[in-house]
């Protein structure tokens, strides 16, 4: 007879699973909530004063799924039924963005450039000297 054995994580090891994601270290992450250093080493229950701070800062992710890996990973919009990207992939969607932002003000940049060599930008020389010729 065949058993399935599920592995359970820790809710300190899904934490650590949404920190590489947002590339947020366990050091950062402790800081900022005012934790103990090796507070993300430890296995077992947290206390609920943590866990609120943790949500509160993990806002974009599903609380059932920190503590319990019940749903979906991310939060879902109040009334909408789309699914969420996989973090990874939303990960590369908001870099593509920064990549599209710097690309259409390097595109702007070439087009104000661009106006300033039409017209009189182009003569060698202002219309009084050549006036004065």
């Amino acid at each position: 007879m065949q058993e399935n054995f599920q592995i359970i994580r820790s809710v300190q090891e899904r934490i650590l699973q949404i920190l590489e994601i947002e590339k947020v270290t366990p050091y950062k992450f402790c800081k900022d909530l005012g934790f103990s250093q090796g507070y993300l080493d430890k296995r077992g229950a947290i206390g609920t004063d943590k866990y609120l701070k943790i949500i509160k800062y993990l806002s974009a992710y599903n609380p059932m799924w920190i503590l319990n890996e019940e749903g979906e990973m991310l939060k879902q919009p109040e009334g909408s039924a789309k699914v969420s990207p996989d973090p990874k992939d939303q990960y590369i969607i908001d870099l593509q963005k920064k990549h599209i932002a710097k690309l259409e003000e390097e595109l702007a940049e070439l087009k104000k450039a661009q106006k300033h060599t039409t017209g009189y930008g182009m003569v060698a020389e202002s219309k009084q000297k050549l006036g004065e010729k």
